[in-house]
């Protein structure tokens, strides 16, 4: 059992208390809540009591408390059964038994079972309260790092997703400054989030800001304060930066941190996003960057919104009368050419009523020669039936519409672009005309695949952590005494045959626990002179055994072994991809599956290396489609559609080229085409 010395003080870790509960379950139970109620480190915490244990499960359904104190005689007979339901039922409660002294055996027994610890009754207030605090320390410690786990990668990921979702199904000014203020103050954990907006002229305007908050209306910190934090900002053009007040200076509602973020759409600011927090604390550089990206995201559309918001104002003052339209025409016209993405006002017979200029450049056209033209007659929108269909069911509907083309999309015109369809409807709820809003959302694809490939490379980097220090310490051991026997046994007899095999065994295995380290650091670029060769076989370690597996043939053909200077990790990255979809490729496709890489001379500046399998074919894609994140010609689940993407980034980064081509003889190969010079 722990021993806790008696008004021992502890360290609590920021909003601790905010997680605890405490629930005895005990004939005692009101003394030993008074002597937990009455220390001042555990005045804020609730205690709740309850004398007969039958009740307990009823009160963990309506309330699963952080600690749990129980007699050990309610469990005498049915131990097993409730521990089984206290797993199922509050898996994450501390439970500590208590016993008289004749009882400690049967309270040493539940230890076994799950429980944290035992106390012995009667017991001081003061060795009650030590436990008490440690116990609930031990549940903060323990959800706090689970929290910090590399999984949570994924979730940070997908919540980012849902928050981006409901920003691009936002098109309504007001809706878009609520949503962007209540998301970042849920990100930041602010207790008070304010946004300026700018005038056309680039700057603030004071009247035109949005505030949420959860403090009480004397607990504000003062407009003049936040204006003055949100110009500076404006000024210093920093994309996301953190004030902390000093002490002496604390505002009335405590709130000691700003967040202040500038956003830019492009490079034109659009606002000014002030987050003020009352602890003093720098919020951690994972946390930042999701923020950053949340935001760099909400400012497109905070523009867009704008933008639409403006063009909406216009368009209902031209419903009015034909003087107003004539008087509007040029305003109308700078706003609708100053959206960003395609748009176009098409009425129920699909014929053109606007579009505007980004777009017509887009087609090819200029703006007034597509007027009155049938949306049909264009060759994007002709060969897109899915597309034509989701305007028609807007129509029909009146409901809003988005429609996005499958990643195999040939279609240039619909590729890598998200079409939102939203009806205009005269006072009958007749819907008379559609506007549609192209937007390109390939920046979104690449930074999701980003976030995917880091979450992906964390789990791989701590995974060969874990192998290297379990593997590598009976590694030493296993070539350590090889060597020795080696020593001890002349060359030509049995032992010291078979200590020279284990010796190299131990060295390949070594080889590859290094390959699967240097493997996982894809994070940062790190350029050193190294052999292209060896970078190839330290990738050919590590599929080598699934190569053999599937009983393919891998054909080497090195006719020089160059010097580059390269990220070594990566390059090796580059080669692992490339060999997985050639193995991909090969498998249930060729009679007798074979490989090859090959390393030659691509000029007296360059290098190549090419990948070739006797497998499936291009089958008519080119590398411009196949390189996009996400696309894959696997089945769903089989592939996230990254690996060819990572490797045409990497080549890029090191200033090479990645080709792709089928032969006549339907050998497919991928070329990767690096510089010799220094990069």
């Amino acid at each position: 059992m722990l021993c806790l010395g008696a008004g021992k003080k502890y360290l609590q870790p920021r909003g601790w208390t905010k997680l605890n509960q405490i629930l005895i379950v005990s004939d005692h139970g009101q003394l030993l809540a008074d002597s937990i109620r009455a220390d001042a480190s555990l005045a804020s915490v609730p205690v709740k009591t309850l004398v007969f244990s039958a009740q307990l499960f009823a009160q963990l359904a309506q309330n699963v408390p952080s600690l749990l104190l129980i007699d050990v005689a309610c469990l005498k007979n049915t131990a097993e059964p409730f521990w089984s339901e206290i797993s199922k039922t509050a898996p994450d409660t501390v439970v500590v038994v208590l016993a008289n002294a004749h009882q400690r055996l049967l309270a040493v027994e539940q230890l076994e079972h799950g429980a944290l610890d035992y106390l012995l009754l009667p017991i001081t207030p003061p060795e009650l309260v030590a436990k008490v605090n440690h116990c609930l320390e031990f549940t903060y410690l323990k959800r706090d790092k689970l929290s910090r786990r590399p999984e949570n990668f994924a979730d940070d990921t997908s919540t980012l997703n849902h928050i981006t979702q409901k920003l691009l199904q936002t098109i309504q000014l007001d809706q878009a400054l609520d949503l962007i203020l209540s998301e970042s103050a849920k990100l930041a954990q602010a207790d008070v989030s304010k946004i300026w907006l700018v005038d056309q002229a680039g700057n603030l305007r004071r009247s035109e800001s949005v505030t949420q908050s959860t403090l009480l209306p004397n607990e504000m910190p003062p407009d003049d304060l936040l204006f003055s934090l949100a110009e500076q900002s404006a000024l210093a053009g920093h994309a996301i930066s953190q004030r902390h007040l000093p002490q002496a200076s604390a505002l009335p509602g405590a709130i000691s941190t700003f967040l202040l973020i500038t956003l830019f759409a492009g490079q034109r600011l659009v606002g000014v996003l002030v987050l003020g927090l009352k602890q003093q604390r720098s919020l951690p550089q994972n946390q930042l960057d999701q923020l950053n990206l949340f935001c760099q995201q909400a400012a497109f559309m905070l523009e867009n919104a704008r933008l639409f918001h403006n063009l909406s104002l216009e368009y209902d003052d031209l419903a009015q009368s034909r003087d107003d339209i004539l008087r509007s025409r040029n305003t109308l016209q700078a706003v609708f050419d100053g959206v960003t993405d395609g748009l176009y006002i098409l009425n129920r017979d699909l014929v053109i009523s606007a579009v505007n200029q980004v777009e017509a450049e887009r087609l090819g056209y200029a703006a007034d020669e597509l007027a009155g033209r049938g949306f049909l007659t264009l060759p994007g929108p002709k060969s897109a039936p899915a597309l034509i269909q989701a305007i028609r069911a807007a129509i029909d509907s009146g409901q809003e519409k988005t429609w996005q083309a499958k990643e195999s999309s040939g279609n240039r015109y619909v590729r890598e672009r998200e079409f939102r369809i939203y009806p205009v409807q005269n006072r009958l709820l007749y819907t008379e005309q559609v506007i549609i809003f192209a937007q390109d959302v390939s920046e979104r694809q690449r930074w999701q695949a980003s976030l995917f490939r880091s979450a992906n490379l964390a789990a791989v980097g701590q995974l060969a952590g874990n192998v290297a220090h379990q593997i590598n310490n009976p590694l030493t051991v296993t070539m350590t005494n090889s060597q020795i026997l080696m020593q001890d046994y002349p060359p030509d007899t049995e032992v010291h045959d078979l200590a020279q095999g284990i010796f190299k065994a131990s060295d390949r295995m070594r080889n590859i626990v290094a390959n699967l380290l240097e493997f996982s650091n894809q994070e940062t670029y790190h350029f050193v002179e190294t052999n292209l060769v060896d970078t190839i076989e330290g990738a050919l370690a590590l599929v080598n055994r699934s190569m053999l597996r599937a009983g393919i043939e891998v054909e080497k053909d090195y006719q020089l072994q160059p010097l580059v200077r390269a990220s070594v990790s990566h390059l090796k990255l580059v080669w692992v991809n490339l060999l997985l979809n050639a193995r991909d490729a090969v498998i249930d496709h060729a009679a007798q599956p074979k490989i090859s890489i090959s390393v030659c001379a691509g000029g007296e500046e360059s290098v190549r290396v090419r990948v070739t399998d006797n497998g499936v074919g291009l089958a008519g894609l080119d590398l411009a489609q196949m390189a996009r994140p996400f696309f894959s010609t696997k089945l769903p689940g089989k592939a996230l559609g990254l690996g060819l993407y990572s490797a045409y980034t990497i080549v890029e980064q090191h200033s090479g080229q990645l080709l792709a081509y089928t032969d006549s003889a339907g050998l497919t190969t991928f070329e990767v085409v690096l510089p010799l010079e220094t990069l």
